[in-house]
């Protein structure tokens, strides 16, 4: 319960800007992470790709920065269990689409230990990564999904 509690006051502490933001993020990593582990990657893409293209209503203030929306995404996912880089790219791609920010995700692979392949996912936006790119170099980029 103390972690309930301390979620709840952590959250009620923020912005309202910033709180609309956190409760959007959280629809999108939730949404992605329950259709990663229930369908098929391309049905997953399609879904995602479909609410992409339903871009968020202008509103009176500022808009939020890439590095914003990027930070909703990464500070909900560590309330998400296995909430990957691939949820956080494909849920911050939706929330930058949203925004009528340019993004792109980019799957890569490289080699683990003999016999493995490891899988990292990236999201880049006007040529800068913004999510994952932590150490993307030592991987060969597959895919990648605007």
């Amino acid at each position: 319960m103390d972690f309930l509690t301390s979620a709840i006051r952590k959250f009620l502490s923020v912005e309202r800007r910033d709180r609309e933001l956190l409760l959007q993020a959280a629809f999108l990593v939730g949404l992605t992470r329950i259709g990663l582990s229930t369908l098929q990657f391309r049905a997953v893409q399609r879904l995602l790709a479909g609410l992409a293209q339903v871009p968020r209503p202008s509103r009176k203030g500022r808009q939020p920065s890439v590095d914003r929306l990027v930070w909703s995404v990464v500070a909900t996912a560590g309330y998400m269990p296995r909430a990957t880089c691939l949820t956080q790219a494909l849920a911050a791609h939706v929330l930058l689409r949203w925004y009528r920010y340019p993004s792109s995700v980019h799957i890569g692979v490289t080699r683990g230990q003999p016999g493995q392949l490891r899988g990292h996912a990236w999201l880049e936006s006007r040529g800068r990564i913004v999510l994952g790119g932590q150490d993307f170099a030592q991987y060969t980029r597959l895919v990648g999904v605007a």
